[in-house]
């Protein structure tokens, strides 16, 4: 009797396994922007004006839009944005000013003439990663802004 549930568990993970990864669980979808969040929408409307969205995808973790310019967003499922990169032209001061003030303004004051590549937002910090020659630094910043560390050689 033990060895006959055991099969039929067995079987039944089997069928799971194969229905999720038939119908894509786990893959990235593309769907057009009128699908977004709308705190997604906003973001958009708000600091991308100039911008034409080129891609957007759904996934997991959440939401991604792509621009003509280079710039990749990451968006929680929430719509809050977790990721900004650019490793093309750098990201737009207008995103790179959605750090709090203080990351902004020392990004201003100490890099002004250097590109931002990325910017990671968790939930303790802001991670900042420059195109600074000969090779890339890295910034962390407290989520009030504050300088918490300069990482080099990156």
């Amino acid at each position: 009797m033990k060895k006959y549930f055991t099969t039929k568990l067995l079987k039944a993970n089997i069928i799971t396994v194969f229905i999720f990864s038939a119908i894509g669980i786990g893959n990235t979808v593309d769907i057009d922007v009128k699908y977004l969040p709308l705190t997604v929408k906003a973001f958009i409307s708000d600091n991308l004006k100039s911008e034409e969205i080129t891609n957007c995808w759904r996934e997991n973790s959440g939401y991604k839009i792509a621009t003509e310019s280079g710039t990749e967003i990451e968006f929680s499922q929430k719509g809050e944005w977790n990721n900004i990169k650019n490793n093309k032209n750098g990201i737009s001061r207008i995103l790179v000013n959605l750090l709090p003030y203080p990351a902004s303004l020392y990004l201003k004051t100490n890099y002004n003439n250097v590109a931002v590549d990325k910017i990671k937002r968790d939930n303790n910090y802001y991670r900042v990663e420059l195109k600074t020659i000969p090779q890339k630094s890295i910034l962390l910043f407290t989520k009030n802004g504050k300088m918490k560390k300069v990482l080099k050689d990156y």
